[in-house]
């Protein structure tokens, strides 16, 4: 058998037509009378019946339908699908919109001018065929529909050549949609791996490697499987386990900490503390002692205080995990509600909560008499210095996922957080399902905040987290990067916005009207019109009350993105 490298030095092809896909109502065989510009279900049938002729439907304008051989399929917009010779079939649209182009093509040994039988044989036949990117398939077929200017040989000589870049572009996305499919599998088999393995040194590059597919690819998928990301799974297998031997053992610390894979000893104890509320000591003597009451007020003692008491846990919280600790189904007594409570996008449960201002008033908050203080990030401890309230620290830096299981585990709330990671990730997988034929397949992206004449660009946190899911858009080369050294923002010029640039942009402004006419004013810019994603018309306007980094304004993103997604500069 040929192999694909083979078969393309050892054939040529010969372009035979470039005709619109236009709408054939009703069952094959009874298409519309045949016009100017029309492709009905005769002539497409005449096609196929021709045994020598390769097709194929490319579906760049719009989604379509067609039946093949009594089969309806449905077809994305920017997808291809090759005809099998000798098939009956016709467009089923019932729009009667123009959805793309049918591409005919004869295929000929080197050497003999007699065309061979059959399509082209290194794509499939009746396989949608997703198309990456997008912009390239619909360049390639404007080159070929073109009819403008006199039927020369240089055009002409041009046409066979945009078909042969189609050809190759095809071969390109069919092989890649093999991968993808491959490599789900793939990481899979990587998480039982890791289960088995996480009391060794693993590292992502050589997961990525066992799996077979790329960095970026690997940690995407895995994050889809498990909602957290490759390390941040290895350390929560490693913590519980050393939870478990914390209660079973007297082992030091040190050693605990290297039985179950981590090195450094601090490492494993900040690590500790961060999920779990308290350092693994603390842990451990109040588990044991079985108090009622411990002296350092660790994760499990707040947890013991919720079964224990008739309501809920006391909170006074800062910043960003408002979001969380409302999704959890806790009210707080106090937040910093000064900035953030005029923007979050659920500001309908924020009646009740009082402001105890950015900084925090110690009287204010020693009058709520809280059982506990969660910060967003670490300092700021001084405001309850007086109270001697307990605080637990959390960084900005830390994922979503594992940031909501971490609160839980304070407030007793795990299976809350377990659920509603369970359903986020099954109700983004539907939404990126439902707008599949709005955006195309490795299509990137790039999320910019705009704050008074200021300009930033986001990693993967805020909106960025929701748009860079397997199937919706990718980071931009500029936002990978950002996105590989754990930055969540960076602040850049005008002149780097080209560094930055994608398929699409996502500005993200205030709500007010004057930022909006800025950012109108900053899109009229020479920079900006340099852009792909402005010549492109994919430049998407909204406030930047959606970029918040929580459970709850994340959910509500889901119902939003199609609306942003038609927000366009």
């Amino acid at each position: 058998m040929e192999t694909d490298g083979a078969f393309m030095h050892s054939h040529m092809f010969l372009l035979t037509g470039v005709r619109p896909l236009d709408a054939c109502m009703g069952e094959s065989g009874t298409g519309r009378p045949d016009g100017p510009g029309n492709v009905t279900d005769r002539t497409i049938q005449q096609a196929a019946a021709d045994n020598e002729r390769c097709s194929i439907a490319i579906f760049t304008e719009e989604p379509g339908t067609m039946d093949l051989d009594g089969v309806s399929v449905s077809l994305n917009q920017g997808s291809a699908i090759q005809l099998r010779p000798g098939s009956r079939y016709c467009m089923v649209n019932v729009d009667g919109r123009r959805a793309g182009w049918l591409i005919e093509f004869l295929t000929c040994r080197v050497g003999n001018s007699s065309s061979v039988a059959g399509g082209f044989p290194l794509l499939p036949y009746h396989r949608e065929i997703p198309v990456s990117p997008v912009t390239a398939l619909c360049a390639i077929v404007e080159r070929l529909s073109r009819a403008s200017g006199p039927p020369d040989e240089p055009a002409a000589l041009r046409r066979q050549a945009a078909l042969l870049e189609l050809l190759a572009l095809l071969m390109e996305s069919q092989q890649r949609s093999h991968r993808l499919s491959d490599a789900a599998g793939a990481v899979q088999l990587t998480v039982a791996y890791v289960k088995e393995h996480f009391t060794e040194p693993l590292t992502v590059v050589q997961l990525a490697s066992i799996a077979g597919v790329g960095r970026w690819q690997f940690s995407e998928q895995f994050r889809r499987l498990t909602g957290q990301r490759p390390l941040d799974y290895i350390n929560t297998l490693r913590l519980n386990r050393a939870k478990e031997l914390l209660l079973l053992t007297d082992d030091p610390l040190r050693d605990i900490a290297q039985s179950v894979g981590f090195r450094d000893e601090y490492y494993f104890n900040r690590r500790f503390s961060r999920m779990f509320g308290c350092g693994p000591k603390s842990y451990a003597r109040f588990r044991k002692s079985g108090a009622s009451k411990p002296h350092t007020a660790p994760a499990a003692s707040f947890r013991d205080h919720q079964r224990s008491q008739a309501g809920p846990l006391r909170l006074i919280v800062y910043g960003g995990l408002l979001g969380d600790v409302l999704m959890l189904g806790n009210k707080p007594l106090g937040a910093a509600l000064a900035v953030m409570g005029r923007q979050v996008v659920y500001r309908d449960k924020l009646d009740g909560i009082a402001d105890i201002g950015i900084t925090g008033e110690t009287g204010a908050i020693a009058a709520l008499r809280p059982d506990l203080i969660l910060l967003e990030k670490e300092g700021n401890r001084e405001i309850c210095k007086e109270s001697n309230i307990p605080v637990v620290s959390f960084k900005r830096t830390e994922d979503v996922t594992v940031r909501l299981r971490a609160i839980a585990a304070l407030l007793g709330a795990e299976r809350e957080a377990d659920r509603w990671i369970a359903w986020h990730e099954q109700a983004a997988e539907g939404m990126w399902a439902a707008l599949r034929s709005r955006i195309g397949t490795g299509e990137t992206a790039t999320v910019l905040v705009q704050i008074g004449e200021r300009l930033f660009v986001m990693g993967n946190r805020g909106l960025a987290a929701s748009l860079y899911h397997p199937r919706g858009f990718r980071p931009s080369d500029g936002a990978k990067q950002l996105v590989a050294e754990g930055e969540r923002f960076r602040e850049i010029a005008a002149d780097e916005l080209p560094d930055y640039d994608g398929d699409r942009l996502f500005l993200l402004v205030s709500g007010e009207a004057s930022s909006k006419r800025k950012a109108h004013l900053l899109a009229d810019s020479s920079a900006w019109r340099s852009l792909h994603a402005f010549r492109g018309g994919n430049i998407h306007l909204s406030e930047a009350k959606w970029n918040y980094d929580d459970s709850l304004t994340r959910e509500r993103v889901l119902a939003e993105l199609p609306h942003i997604l038609a927000a366009r500069i």
